[in-house]
């Protein structure tokens, strides 16, 4: 097996433990048995269990926004976007289940963690944003506002996935039909001047 295939295999397995155990049952020697790879050998790809997790959560991450970016390229109506991003997110918490939230709050690894969310879901709430704006014609920055917290909505939605048992389908038309009420709504009061938005945000 190729260093590349290694890590993955690795991380593959780390990632089953935290979807059916938690966090706290990811160490070196469990992986290890888990995995068939020798400790001593997993410690040539990541120093200690927080840097693997960090990996985990970077490589799940920059793999679903990838996704994202080059399927919803390809679509030029807005409800159709909305509708893409959704779809595309929620068919990775079902594919993958809720060990990505379960990263996500876990202490022990939450300051570790804290940057690279952050960084994410701004680089992907200015992408929504830019989408937003020129559908609207609202300022880019409202409308990165608007895309960030909306991206809550979202995860949430996936929480009712995984962990209620929402059906998928119904739950993607819930959240684009919500997501889209939302985004026209706010746009039609700063049309009509009931969102004052300070020229300070750059626009």
């Amino acid at each position: 097996m190729n260093p590349e295939d290694r890590e993955s295999a690795i991380l593959d397995c780390a990632a089953t433990i935290v979807a059916l155990e938690g966090v706290s049952a990811v160490t070196m020697d469990r992986i290890a048995q888990d995995s068939n790879v020798s400790r001593s050998l997993i410690y040539v790809y990541f120093k200690n269990v927080t840097e693997l997790l960090r990996k985990l959560y970077l490589r799940e991450t920059l793999a679903l926004r990838e996704r994202q970016r080059a399927e919803s390229a390809k679509v030029q109506e807005f409800e159709a976007y909305v509708h893409c991003l959704t779809r595309l997110f929620l068919e990775h918490v079902h594919e993958k289940g809720d060990f990505m939230s379960k990263l996500m709050h876990e202490p022990s690894i939450t300051n570790v963690l804290q940057t690279d969310f952050f960084n994410a879901r701004k680089s992907a709430s200015l992408a929504i944003a830019e989408r937003i704006a020129k559908e609207h014609a609202i300022p880019v920055s409202l409308a990165a506002r608007l895309a960030d917290m909306l991206m809550g909505l979202t995860a949430r939605a996936g929480e009712q996935v995984q962990r209620f048992g929402l059906p998928f389908a119904e739950a993607t038309d819930i959240v684009v039909t919500m997501l889209l009420g939302a985004i026209e709504a706010t746009a039609n009061k700063y049309h009509r001047g009931k969102i004052s938005w300070p020229n300070e945000y750059g626009d």
